[in-house]
């Protein structure tokens, strides 16, 4: 069964069919970080002491496929599945469609003045939200995220991010063995430096485009290079085939390629976590 059913009459853009399940929790002097929270449909779980937080990309919480995602997650693992608002203010949903693909070579017969009045647009429309998005801004607030659900009694952490969400792992796993993720599912993030990667001793999952303007072949190769160094460290790699940054988040559900790489970027990751989040609780 594919990760998302999914037929003709649902595409629509980026965004993924569906209404989300779960629930909202604000932010109050006890949880500090707000946050949408998915559970099976049943409400029935097999751990209720191992959770999944899912860090969304760099447009949170403005469009659904977080939350539906999250609830997928939910929903074919049997956990809680937590989305930590950690980018309270994040850019509009829309505002880099004019210059970001969702395919390769989406925007290969745009003009060079068109191109140019896009980007132009599009950073006038970002600069106000850039501070938001740096790790001063993000950090604390998904270190708080993950904490507070320790404190709740969930002993066992693993998470998924995209895009942004994807960075915010890194950083958090590279804590080594005193990250409070026990694994983590990294989709096109953007590149973080060797320094980070020989850092993690926790089993990691990337899954990176073929296409990505920041993650290059050169990126992929320092990442290869080192987490080879540290054999005795669970790392899977796959680099999916025609697919541009974003695809494992917000798909273009119209193109075959962008939509293999969504099924199988997380439905790779749900066999991960059953290994090494659930099966090791």
């Amino acid at each position: 069964m594919p990760f998302l059913p999914i037929g003709p009459c649902c595409l629509e853009g980026n965004t993924l069919p569906g209404e989300p399940a779960g629930v909202l929790e604000p932010a109050t002097d006890g949880n500090p970080v707000a946050r949408y929270h998915a559970k099976p449909n049943d409400g029935n779980v097999v751990d209720s002491k191992t959770a999944l937080v899912l860090f969304y990309d760099a447009f949170g919480l403005g469009i659904p496929n977080p939350k539906i995602i999250a609830d997928e997650f939910a929903e074919k693992l049997r956990i809680n599945v937590f989305v930590p608002d950690y980018i309270p203010n994040p850019p509009p949903p829309k505002s880099l469609d004019a210059i970001a693909e969702s395919y390769p070579g989406e925007h290969a017969k745009k003009s060079w003045l068109r191109t140019i009045l896009d980007y132009g647009s599009a950073i006038v429309h970002l600069v106000p939200y850039v501070r938001g998005l740096l790790n001063g801004a993000v950090m604390p607030l998904a270190s708080k995220a993950c904490e507070q659900l320790k404190k709740e009694g969930y002993e066992n952490l693993g998470a998924i991010g995209y895009c942004r969400g994807g960075s915010v792992i890194v950083h958090l796993m590279s804590k080594g063995d005193a990250s409070l993720l026990k694994c983590g599912v990294i989709c096109h993030p953007s590149p973080e430096g060797k320094d980070l990667y020989g850092a993690i001793t926790f089993p990691t999952q990337w899954h990176l485009a073929s296409h990505d303007m920041r993650f290059k072949d050169p990126q992929i190769a320092e990442l290869r290079q080192a987490v080879e160094k540290k054999s005795d460290v669970i790392t899977e790699i796959t680099v999916h085939p025609d697919t541009v940054h974003g695809f494992a988040a917000r798909p273009n559900l119209k193109n075959e390629s962008a939509k293999a790489g969504f099924e199988k970027a997380n439905d790779d990751a749900i066999a991960f976590f059953n290994k090494h989040l659930l099966s090791s609780a």
